[in-house]
């Protein structure tokens, strides 16, 4: 996933003097710990701010990006432009499901916003005044604010701070949810087009599994990105494209009851659990707007969660 990190002042601002103008440790060990392990992309100035004993970031890919052809630096990859950084990043989100964090400077931020799905803000409770780097204003008819949490000063933190976290409000999906490199993919695709995934007319482009039952009201596919530990995952999908429960027809309810029945008699599952996902998808938890029932019965000696609420770690 694409995720925007940075540190901004009440007024705006991330930067002075070309440098980082508060101390919070607090902050830096929150960057350290959302970032270890994935891909970082940052600005050429924003690489040389950083201490040399620091660069490249320690266990993360680095990606620099520069419009100086005669660039070279050890440590960090080469970009002419931030696409092509992020080119370079996706085999490591697809392949092996790390997040992409671009994490500065100003005008790295602008440019990513259109293709950021998640935003990591601390919101530094101080005003700058006069600064040289500014973070992009937020939509907020594009952006959702998933979460924010108070941060825990210490002596070692000039100043209060709140975490952050927003999520792309899309129309008909949620990026908040996505759990694997080939689901993300398969959204992103979806977010260009800007149409239902779960609709029927649609629902065979994005779904690689075959309907095993239609009824009046519902289909019945198995999920294509199934729990862990799932012994059988069902999808019961809405035929008519339907967001809420007062949105569904009076025999949907009757008919949604024997294909539950039929499902247990069909895979002799033994017991399992039903999921509703229903309305904002930041309160079900659902990646698809769409209104789905999911069947799930995990294997013997294996638990499958089914979550509830969206997820703002970052």
């Amino acid at each position: 996933m694409i995720i925007i990190i940075a540190a901004v002042s009440k007024d705006g601002f991330i930067g002075k003097n070309m440098a980082i103008p508060w101390r919070l440790k607090s902050d830096m060990a929150h960057f350290k710990e959302a970032t270890d392990g994935h891909v970082v992309i940052m600005g050429r100035k924003t690489w040389e701010s950083l201490p040399e004993k620091f660069r490249p970031l320690p266990n993360r890919r680095n990606i620099v990006i520069t419009r100086k052809p005669e660039f070279k630096t050890e440590g960090a990859e080469v970009a002419s432009s931030l696409e092509d950084a992020l080119k370079f990043a996706e085999k490591d989100e697809f392949e092996k499901d790390k997040n992409v964090y671009i994490i500065g400077g100003g005008e790295i931020y602008k440019a990513a916003l259109p293709y950021a799905e998640k935003i990591a803000l601390t919101r530094v409770k101080t005003e700058i005044g006069e600064g040289d780097a500014r973070f992009p204003e937020l939509d907020n008819q594009k952006w959702n604010l998933i979460s924010k949490k108070n941060g825990k000063k210490t002596e070692e933190d000039d100043y209060d701070f709140d975490f952050e976290t927003y999520s792309l409000s899309l129309r008909y999906i949620e990026f908040a949810a996505v759990r694997s490199g080939n689901q993300l993919k398969t959204m992103r695709t979806i977010r260009q087009k800007g149409h239902c995934p779960f609709c029927p007319e649609n629902l065979a482009t994005y779904h690689k599994e075959p309907i095993t039952y239609e009824g009046d009201y519902w289909l019945v596919t198995d999920n294509q990105w199934p729990y862990s530990g799932k012994n059988v995952h069902k999808l019961i999908i809405s035929k008519k494209h339907a967001e809420d429960i007062k949105d569904l027809e009076p025999g949907a309810g009757e008919e949604l009851l024997e294909i539950v029945k039929r499902i247990e008699e069909e895979t002799g599952i033994t017991g399992g659990g039903i999921g509703f996902r229903f309305g904002n998808p930041l309160l079900s938890g659902a990646s698809v707007k769409h209104l789905h029932f999911q069947i799930i019965s995990p294997q013997p000696g294996t638990q499958s969660k089914f979550y509830i609420g969206g997820n703002d770690s970052i």
